[in-house]
């Protein structure tokens, strides 16, 4: 078999996820009730490669940027909940088997597994008990950098209540405050209301700039 490793400057963003307390769920229950979701945030996202179980109630996916790898985690903890889903992404170089396949090997591997042992360890910091998102790669500046975002984004994620979380979701997806309200079933302002009060106004403008976009109106 020839192994092809992505050059430098085509370094990926590794996800490695699991399932906080997952011992709660019994039997299949766990993967009847994620399996659907992982589908349908690598679809809409855009995946290098699928999200898809691995070990356990471990599972894996593979994006171009560690923005879009930020956005499929955050969308996934969003569509779960109440289930809750802790992610170590790791942006480096990775070995492929297959134009659609990733080894669970190489630098973006090693550094996902190492942010995500992070991410368990920091839970049990009394301080940081809502961190579930910690991120790796060999640039240490902008690895300060996204964690220092990512443990605000954890905390104001943590805040939502069930309607607040389904908004932020659709919002993500695309989707319009008309069409939210509408699907939810209240009225436009208080969609507006709630996105202006549980910060995610601010969590939307936040992926603008990750994205390289302006986060102030032109």
């Amino acid at each position: 078999m020839t192994f092809e490793v992505i050059s430098s400057n085509g370094a990926v963003a590794v996800v490695i996820g699991d399932v906080v307390k997952s011992a709660e769920y019994p039997g299949s229950q766990l993967f009847e009730q994620l399996r659907p979701e992982l589908s349908r945030v690598s679809t809409q996202i855009g995946c290098l490669e699928p999200f898809d179980f691995t070990i356990g109630d471990e599972f894996e996916g593979v994006f171009a940027t560690p923005p879009l790898a930020i956005r499929a985690a955050l969308l996934l903890r969003l569509l779960v909940h109440p289930m809750d889903l802790r992610f170590g992404i790791g942006f480096g170089n990775t070995m492929k088997i297959t134009p659609l396949r990733f080894a669970e090997n190489g630098e973006g591997w090693w550094l996902a597994r190492e942010a995500i042992e992070s991410a368990q360890a920091s839970e049990r910091q009394p301080s940081l008990r809502a961190l579930r998102t910690r991120f790796r790669t060999i640039d240490t500046t902008h690895e300060t950098t996204i964690n220092a975002f990512l443990l605000v984004h954890d905390f104001l994620v943590s805040r939502m209540d069930e309607i607040d979380r389904k908004i932020l979701a659709s919002l993500l997806l695309g989707q319009l405050q008309t069409e939210i309200a509408l699907q939810l079933g209240i009225d436009r302002s208080a969609v507006s209301k709630r996105v202006s009060r549980n910060g995610s106004n601010y969590l939307l403008a936040a992926y603008r700039g990750l994205d390289g976009e302006s986060l102030m109106p032109s």
